[in-house]
């Protein structure tokens, strides 16, 4: 602590505090001693005391003067009570002494003043010298400043005249009454010179950095202004909470003139609070809200986060009105604000319903489905999952080549290939494919053999459902690098040159943690469309993440992963990203995400989860079951409960007394396409065919 307080003794007060190996320490050096002389001898003192062999607790020790402006103290905590020091520092800076100690010792020393050094050999505190006085020519006073603790025969004793000439020089009949910490006395004959500030000759308001402590009705009496006066001042200054809740560290105005630049803050990501922002060119809160918005233009709050939800999204302010605040109980909004789906102008040519088919079905125990099942008169597009991309970038059908065949013959629909999928994206043995893929090295040879593939089986399209580039935290995988949405974009743009009749495709996710790493703006302009995943919004892996469920921090709560409002929310952010709303479509699920309840009867949003739920016999999946086989339950199974839950509007299964599915019905899914169909959407993608019905 000594060696850091003798590197920044430029401010007239200190107060400083420490915390190591449980042992808390506290100081404060009032404005009118001098900061070297005093930090050694009080630390020098303490060292001393803490040889000798009585130990104590806690301690103080303390030089009490007639204001705070001449009062020193030091206070150690053996037990790491950090707020018992901090309460000693305040007590000290309002200018009193701590009392209350079991053992109490008096001593004497010598303490620097400004300008004198001054002899204290009483328990009551230093001698009382004259501090530095300020002085004007003609008719403006010499003159002092009130302190915490002060009172006019302190005031008298710090000019160093008699009550008769205080009195004389400051005439108000109520100044005893009203002394005011920061407010100013004559000291002499004439008048207080104007202590308000200019502004700057730039145009800038006259800034002051606030500090702890800091308090509007000190800083208006130190500069000669009312508080009204700094309120005013403060409008367009950024982050201005007000007088009642001043921010240490926020640089703000004493004078009319344009607000100062906003400080950074070390976390924010977005807005002008980044640290190293540039301000070249802009010169106001408006402008200044615009720099470094948030990738897919997701909204930035106003602690300088990224993000899609209300949370991020509802633009409110602070009483105060000004720029980069947030009412109380909100983060704020400071660009690209809201939630409502843009671009919605321009309607598709004809609503298109694509659907997903796991080649793999045919592999499960039961629920099992053939390619040549699929109805023409259900779907527009089926996407065959999914093909195989091998890591020297050939494709093949290897190990569906059955099903490939019967899908190969499917007539009424346009028949597109998918590669990629969650196993292929995040398994460790093929993660890199992949990312390795479309860089500038491989891109040409990928784009070659999807090119001979599509020709070779005379299909009608390519889809890659890539999960996800630029990822950084699916565990068991290193994260994704920055060039992988350029790359992928790269890629998609060769294989648009290669295939320009042909149908191209890509998967996308709908929360914006990994939606931001891909240029979806620049992709929707080179592929036919985007299969943008609403689903899988909640599932066990929301456990512990205390931003995966707004208002339930544990993330055990039962939120359904096809909830409305919030796919609302996530096509509102791939809508402003921006990508017209005929480029999406929008997913559907026909499964569910599944829980083992922690209370029977309790089933809804409010209530929590302890594990997955059951496996069912044909998916065999911890936390996640088909629709049919949620429907046999219902066949089956006499308990079994089925809820439509409007808040959602989605579906819930509750069977066994403790299991809760949820999940979207056919009905679900019917009313959620004419909805999304409203807004101009090019259609919806199904995950999975294969999971709709027992054949």
């Amino acid at each position: 602590m000594r060696t850091y307080l003798l590197g920044n003794c430029q401010k007239s007060t200190i107060f400083a505090f420490s915390e190591v190996d449980k042992v808390a320490a506290g100081i404060y050096i009032g404005g009118s001693l001098q900061h070297a002389h005093n930090i050694d001898a009080i630390m020098d003192d303490v060292a001393d005391l803490l040889q000798t062999s009585q130990i104590y607790d806690s301690g103080v020790w303390q030089y009490c003067g007639i204001n705070s402006n001449r009062t020193l103290g030091l206070a150690v905590d053996l037990n790491g009570d950090l707020a018992a020091v901090q309460q000693y520092v305040r007590t000290w800076s309002d200018g009193k002494c701590v009392s209350g100690f079991t053992t109490t010792q008096t001593g004497s020393a010598e303490l620097a003043l400004t300008n004198t050094l001054l002899s204290n050999s009483s328990q009551s505190g230093i001698s009382h010298t004259h501090s530095v006085l300020h002085a004007h020519r003609r008719s403006t006073c010499s003159y002092v400043q009130v302190v915490s603790g002060d009172s006019c025969a302190s005031l008298v004793e710090e000019c160093g005249i008699t009550s008769d000439e205080f009195y004389d020089y400051n005439t108000a009949s109520d100044l005893c009454s009203t002394l005011a910490v920061g407010q100013y006395v004559c000291c002499s004959s004439g008048t207080l010179p104007d202590f308000a500030p200019s502004p700057y000759a730039n145009g800038t308001c006259y800034t002051y950095d606030v500090v702890s402590g800091d308090s509007c009705s000190v800083l208006a009496a130190t500069y000669s202004i009312t508080e009204d006066d700094i309120e005013d001042f403060n409008s367009d200054t950024w982050a201005w909470y007000g007088c009642d809740n001043l921010q240490a560290g926020q640089s703000i105005c004493l004078s009319d003139g344009n607000a100062p630049l906003p400080i950074a803050i070390t976390n924010a990501v977005c807005g002008p609070q980044v640290p190293g922002t540039n301000f070249t060119g802009a010169t106001d809160a408006a402008a200044w809200a615009l720099l470094n918005p948030c990738p897919v233009n997701a909204c930035c709050d106003t602690y300088g986060q990224c993000g899609a939800t209300p949370d991020y999204c509802n633009d409110t302010l602070a009483a105060t009105g000004a720029p980069g605040t947030a009412a109380a109980g909100s983060y704020g909004c400071i660009s690209n604000c809201g939630t409502d789906i843009v671009n919605t102008a321009t309607a598709p040519s004809s609503y298109s319903a694509v659907g997903y088919f796991e080649a793999t079905s045919v592999d499960r125990p039961c629920l099992q489905m053939n390619g040549f099942s699929i109805s023409p008169q259900q779907y527009t597009h089926v996407h065959f999952a999914f093909g195989n991309i091998t890591s020297t970038y050939s494709v093949s059908i290897a190990g569906a080549e059955q099903q490939f065949t019967y899908f190969q013959e499917l007539e009424g629909m346009k028949r597109i290939i998918s590669f990629g999928g969650w196993d292929f994206s995040t398994s460790p043995d093929t993660y890199m494919i992949f990312r390795e893929a479309v860089t500038a090295d491989n891109r040409d040879t990928l784009v070659q053999n999807v090119v001979d593939f599509l020709d070779q089986y005379d299909l009608d399209g390519v889809d890659f459902d890539w999960e996800y580039p630029g990822e950084p935290d699916i565990p068991g995988i290193p994260a994704g690098s920055d060039e992988d949405g350029s790359n992928y974009l790269a890629f998609l743009t060769a294989l648009r040159a290669a295939l320009p009749s042909k149908s191209i495709s890509i998967s996308a996710p709908a929360s914006y943690w990994y939606l931001k790493a891909f240029p979806i703006a620049e992709i929707a302009e080179v592929v036919d469309y985007i299969v943008f995943m609403a689903y899988d919004l909640h599932g066990t892996w929301d456990l512990g993440d205390d931003s995966a469920q707004s208002g339930c921090a544990a993330g055990d709560c039962l939120f359904n992963h096809v909830n409305l409002t919030e796919t609302m929310w996530a096509l509102s952010m791939i809508s402003k990203a921006p990508v017209a709303t005929s480029s999406i479509m929008v997913g559907v699920a026909s499964y569910g995400r599944s829980f083992e309840m922690t209370t029977a009867g309790c089933y809804s949003s409010s209530c929590t989860w302890s594990a997955g739920g059951a496996a069912g016999p044909c998916t065999q999946t911890t936390g996640y079951i088909s629709n049919a086989e949620i429907n046999q339950i219902l066949a089956e199974n006499s308990d079994a409960q089925w809820i439509f839950d409007s808040a959602s509007d989605s579906d819930i299964l509750v069977y066994n007394d403790t299991q809760w599915v949820g999940y979207m019905t056919n009905t679900t899914k019917s009313t959620r396409t004419a909805y999304y169909q409203t807004y101009n959407f090019a259609g919806t993608s199904e995950w999975a065919i294969d999971l709709e019905e027992f054949e």
